[in-house]
């Protein structure tokens, strides 16, 4: 595409443009030796540079503006000698078109520019056209104009039957009803076509359709894959959370926010029917990493996990590929190694962890409620604290003694815990039913009621010591320590056995110890996690090194309280009992999420290797990526969702504009939607994507976008050619001058077989469907049970997505593996697929279900035949194929066999898998 354009502008007389012509030459052919890369630039030229590439040489100038004749960067690409030309033989030759492209572009004097994709946004002025009539949206000028400098005229408007199909596909997923196709076909006032296009932008599906995109960016999984393919517990409440944004149209800025900091955001976003603040589901994207039980090496593990993160975030928001930045300087685009590594430590400053959902604030409020009530008891009591017990003098070895209920630089979730000292209750309850007194100078769960849930984590620390002791008392909680980000030892603890312990001593304090030696110099932080009816106290935490432990004093944690009469006593603890009823309290919902950590700035890797560290780069170096400074403080990440999502940043506009121009023509107007840097393709209209991402960026709806575009002539376009000269001037359809012949997604063609049979299942949302498994489908980490084998006629959304087991149907049909980003699918056409459409178990089950339904139907054949082939096709038959059905039926009119084998034919037209 870049040098048709080019060397079509060089047809017209127009002048070059660096950007969109030359820079995709030169990122192919010369910048991994004369690019960005410092590390592996030969002879110290940059062409990318204009300082360097126009600087005076021994050997003369790379280039002399003006003179292409002169320039040694022409002579040596169009060199005949083998041992001058340039690139050298290990690398694909310039050709004569992008020879003659370079040249003109130095006889016109060898103007540099910023990357398109880079410069500040600016909507262009709608071009002057010819032909006013054609044009219903003001995209559609931008493409007419486009089509008349080449003399092609558009495709004429395809018929309202293939209108309705396209858009019900497009904008929700799912096949339009015969009824629905009828109706539409006999409306013929104006006003109607915009009507369906409200209808399908209000359906609750347009969010499944449109949310099954998004997950496509995130590389959204339920399970890490590796070798077990363990479960991500919950992560579909995060799908869940991506259809309602899609249907609620909440503005994009506010969405990619929430992804990237949704934790941090003061206005929370409150979904009405749950009473849940939203925002924090978000960061559940991050979580969706690929795991790998058992590292040997646990900082190699983690560096992983955020280069894949990394990864995903610079090319689902901002269409830039970052992860190449890990080892070296970027090769093509000016992101050095130092900003890569600016967004490790932003990454290496927040944490994993499983989040506490309240709906309404339910259990906010709840807490409050026990707090006061304990207080009003407590009030009626004059206790002096128990002694504490001395802990041996821990000196520098002591990481906590909890001088505070939640000591500078720990953090609590949920609301188990106390969160300060005045929380800290003074009596609680022993197994047998006793009042007890509670100590002070302690963090402690028990404070509030047992039922509460929560985690109280530790700043981070960097391991220099064999064991980490923790004095405690408590039942039914547990204790960890989180190393290098890694928690997959949940799962499997192969190599992780010591680092986490259970705490089941309710009466006396007791020593719980943490083997961390074979992890010396790692980052970690501790994780005391109170998830059910127990509780914990944690009175000290210490480093430990040698061959034997210095025991901490042991004793009763709390005393009884006697100075209380029993029958005192008896009330007191019966009004304690209504006061935390485990009953009144419910409990939290969980999903995966982000949160802030510890901060720290992290060192660039040479070759990103982690044992060779170099110069420390702070969270704030981010400066080539146009998305502005990150603050020193915190994570950074609320500064960072905040700076990409400014009108100051011109990529986040541009890639979703891209996005969905791509979604609804069939290929963006930059095809390479995830990479809109050097080696992607430049758009071949750029200036209609720059007036989508203007107008897209002062509103930020999905909404809105898809309306235009839908609305426009152009989407109306239909795929059949009426002007023959257009398919020799433009053979791929690149401007367009029609539609774009597409086929169908994976998800789209499961959901239309459903549909069609009768059996869907419309309802949205819910834990996903577990996988169907057939006899093939055998190895490590497969599921004890299978589902059903029609996914319990859910829509393909709810089917769980395994790494390691997908679902083969949609597999066949190019459903992307959840590894990185994809923002554009492969679009295949092999046998394997239409072999799947006729013996496929599940496509067989729908085929048969739809035939007994016929069987069973009392109308004439001819009637039920013309009824199956306007529900799959969305048109009625013509008269061969109407009798060709017929005569598969030869009679058999109630036999369900019959029918069975036209469905399965239906399943198998071409017809039913494109969309014209």
């Amino acid at each position: 595409m870049p040098v048709f354009v080019a060397a079509l502008a060089i047809q017209t007389g127009e002048p070059l443009d660096f950007s969109r012509d030359v820079r995709p030459i030169l990122a192919r052919h010369c910048l991994v030796c004369h690019g960005p890369d410092s590390s592996g630039r030969k002879s110290d030229l940059r062409l990318d540079d204009p300082h360097s590439a126009l600087a005076l040489r021994d050997d003369g100038p790379a280039i002399v503006a003006g003179r292409p004749e002169l320039s040694q960067l022409i002579a040596r690409v169009g060199s005949p000698d083998p041992d001058e030309r340039m690139p050298p033989d290990d690398r694909p030759a310039v050709s004569a078109a992008e020879l003659a492209i370079l040249t003109r572009w130095i006889d016109e004097g060898a103007k540099y520019g910023n990357h398109w994709s880079w410069e500040p946004i600016a909507a262009p002025a709608v071009p002057p056209i010819a032909d006013g009539n054609w044009c219903r949206k003001q995209l559609d000028a931008f493409v007419l104009a486009a089509l008349e400098k080449r003399g092609i005229a558009p495709a004429e408007e395809a018929d309202r039957a293939t209108l309705l199909r396209r858009l019900s596909f497009d904008l929700i997923g799912l096949p339009p009803s015969a009824d629905e196709v009828a109706a539409f076909a006999a409306d013929t006032r104006p006003e109607a076509y915009e009507e369906a296009v409200e209808r399908l932008l209000a359906s609750e599906h347009f969010g499944e359709r449109w949310g099954r995109h998004w997950l496509d960016l995130v590389r959204y999984a339920e399970t890490y894959g590796h070798e077990f393919d363990y479960s991500i517990d919950h992560a579909w409440r995060y799908r869940d959370y991506v259809i309602r944004a899609f249907n609620t149209d909440v503005p994009y800025d506010r969405l990619v926010q929430e992804h990237v900091a949704g934790d941090l955001l003061s206005a929370p976003r409150i979904d009405p029917a749950t009473g849940l603040d939203e925002s924090p589901l978000a960061t559940g994207f991050w979580c969706l990493t690929q795991g790998t039980h058992g590292p040997v090496d646990v900082r190699q593990d983690e560096l992983d996990r955020i280069d894949n993160q990394i990864d995903v975030f610079s090319r689902a928001f901002l269409g830039t590929t970052m992860a190449c930045a890990r080892c070296h300087d970027h090769k093509f685009d000016p992101i050095p190694s130092s900003d890569y590594y600016a967004l490790v430590g932003t990454l290496r400053s927040s944490r994993r962890h499983m989040t506490y959902l309240d709906p309404g604030g339910q259990l906010e409020l709840r807490r409050a409620e026990i707090l006061e009530q304990r207080r009003q008891l407590e009030a009626q009591l004059s206790l002096d604290r128990p002694a504490e017990l001395a802990a041996p003098s821990a000196g520098d070895a002591a990481i906590e003694e909890f001088a505070q209920a939640i000591p500078a630089g720990w953090s609590t979730t949920g609301q188990a815990f106390a969160r300060s000292a005045s929380e800290l209750s003074q009596i609680g309850r022993a197994a047998d039913g006793v009042l007890l007194k509670s100590p002070s100078g302690v963090a402690s769960s028990e404070s509030v009621a047992p039922a509460m849930q929560g985690t109280l984590r530790s700043a981070d620390f960097r391991i220099d010591c064999e064991r980490i002791v923790i004095r405690a008392c408590g039942t039914g909680c547990r204790v960890q320590a989180t190393i290098d980000g890694y928690s997959l030892h949940q799962q499997n603890p192969v190599l992780f056995e010591h680092v986490f312990a259970s705490c089941e001593s309710p009466d006396t304090w007791t020593d719980l110890n943490l083997d961390v030696s074979r992890y010396q110099g790692e980052q970690a932080y501790l994780e005391f996690i109170d998830d059910g009816p127990g509780w914990i106290m944690i009175d000290s935490v210490r480093r430990e090194t040698g061959a034997t432990s210095a025991a901490s004093a042991t004793g009763p944690a709390r005393t009884p309280l006697v100075e209380l009469s029993p029958g005192v006593a008896t009330d007191l603890a019966s009004r304690l009992d209504q006061v935390v009823e485990p009953a009144s309290i419910g409990a939290p919902l969980r999903a995966q999420g982000l949160l802030e950590g510890t901060a720290s700035d992290e060192p660039v890797l040479n070759r990103g290797n982690h044992r060779t560290p170099g110069v420390t780069t702070p969270r704030a170096a981010i400066a080539s990526v146009p998305v502005g400074d990150l603050p020193t403080t915190g994570s950074g990440r609320l500064a960072l969702a905040m700076n990409i999502t400014s009108s100051a940043s011109p990529l986040l506009a541009r890639v979703m504009a891209n996005r969905i121009w791509q979604h609804l023509i069939g290929v963006g107007l930059a095809a390479t939607s995830d990479d809109l840097g050097s080696m992607g393709t430049p758009p071949g209209n750029p200036a209609l994507l720059e007036r989508l991402a203007a107008e897209f960026q002062s509103d930020w709806s999905v909404k809105n976008l898809v309306r235009q575009i839908v609305l426009s002539s152009t989407y109306r376009m239909s795929s059949r050619v009426s002007d023959p000269r257009a398919e020799e001037i433009d053979p791929l359809n690149e401007i367009p001058h029609r539609g774009r012949l597409r086929r169908l997604d994976a998800e789209c063609i499961r959901d239309a077989i459903l549909v069609d049979a009768g059996t869907l299942d419309p309802a949205v949302g819910g834990p996903p469907v577990a996988i169907h498994l057939t006899d093939s489908m055998q190895g490590r980490g497969r599921p004890a049970n299978s589902g059903p084998l029609d996914g319990d006629r859910r829509r393909s959304i709810y089917l769980e997505v395994r790494r390691n087991f997908p679902a083969q149907l949609l597999a066949v049909f190019d459903q992307p593996i959840p590894t990185t980003t994809v923002g554009r699918r492969n679009e295949s056409n092999v046998p394997a697929q239409y072999l799947a459409l006729a013996n496929d178990p599940f496509v067989r089950a729908q085929a048969a279900a739809w035939g007994a339904a016929l069987a069973g139907d009392p109308a004439r054949p001819s009637e039920r035949v013309g009824r199956m082939i306007r529900s799959a096709l969305s048109r009625d038959g013509n008269l061969n194929e109407r009798s060709a059905m017929m005569a598969v039926l030869n009679g058999r009119n109630a036999d369900p066999a019959a029918w069975q084998e036209l469905a399965l034919a239906l399943f198998n037209a071409k017809e039913f898998v494109l969309l014209p």
